[in-house]
């Protein structure tokens, strides 16, 4: 059986690198159910936060863990200091239950 930590493993090792992959300026996230595991910023897009942070109440983040449902919303100025546009996905076990999730942000600026 899983153990939790390896359900976020597989996020942990490629997310670092999703910025060269698709050769854009963002910012991506992962997150329990109630702090940031990780975060990887972009060359502009970036805010104050490390690893251990509790997930801000007006995050998408908390939205999909409670809703445990993909969003894509409009992040505002006043969350992190600056907009964005986020897409965040729920991370679930094996019964589907969401026990965390991904965080992908990007400008608003284009």
């Amino acid at each position: 059986m899983l153990k939790k930590k390896d359900y976020f493993k597989s996020y942990l090792e490629v997310l670092p690198h999703l910025k060269d992959l698709i050769q854009e300026d963002i910012m991506v996230s992962v997150a329990d159910k109630s702090k940031f595991l990780a975060y990887y910023p972009g060359d502009k897009m970036k805010i104050d936060l490390v690893a251990g942070t509790p997930i801000p109440e007006d995050d998408p983040l908390r939205k999909t863990i409670a809703s445990n449902e993909i969003l894509s919303v409009i992040v505002p100025r006043e969350v992190y200091g600056l907009p964005f546009k986020a897409v965040t996905y729920p991370i679930r076990n094996k019964k589907g239950e969401c026990i965390g999730a991904v965080g992908f942000a990007k400008s608003l600026e284009k």
